[in-house]
């Protein structure tokens, strides 16, 4: 290999290495690598920005900020976020329909446990006989 290809290899692997690593990098120059590096070069700036979109929304998901803007649609990295997310606004909307009286509400899905061997059942029935515990906790 020559030096012109060790220096661009050299160049994308410090900055892929950067993308997974570093807190913060600089943005690759795709005009300072061969023209055959710039495709690769121009990937890795879309894996750069995913990652961060896929940062900066799951630290506001760990603090509990359901009010975060879902990533923009293209980010695959954060499909899963997304459903999580949007799992938990409706448990939480769930929440507040029962401290509100209106105990018809049904726990839906499956939940897993890391404490049980398969998945924990489901509650079927209303949430009704337990509205005087409800109300202690409201």
């Amino acid at each position: 290999m020559g030096t012109d290809a060790n220096k661009n290899c050299e160049l994308l692997f410090e900055y892929l290495r950067g993308i997974l690593y570093d807190s913060w990098i600089e943005q690759l120059e795709v005009g300072e690598l061969s023209e055959p590096y710039r495709d690769l070069g121009r990937g890795l700036q879309y894996m750069q920005n995913a990652v961060n979109e896929l940062v900066t929304y799951s630290a506001e998901l760990s603090k509990g900020n359901l009010s975060v803007e879902f990533p923009k649609e293209y980010n695959f990295l954060c499909e899963n976020l997304k459903n999580l997310h949007a799992n938990l606004n409706h448990l939480t909307w769930q929440a507040q329909q029962v401290t509100k009286g209106d105990y018809s509400q049904h726990a839906t899905g499956s939940v897993k446990s890391p404490n049980t061997v398969g998945p924990l059942p489901l509650i079927r029935e209303p949430i009704a006989p337990y509205s005087s515990i409800l109300s202690l906790m409201v």
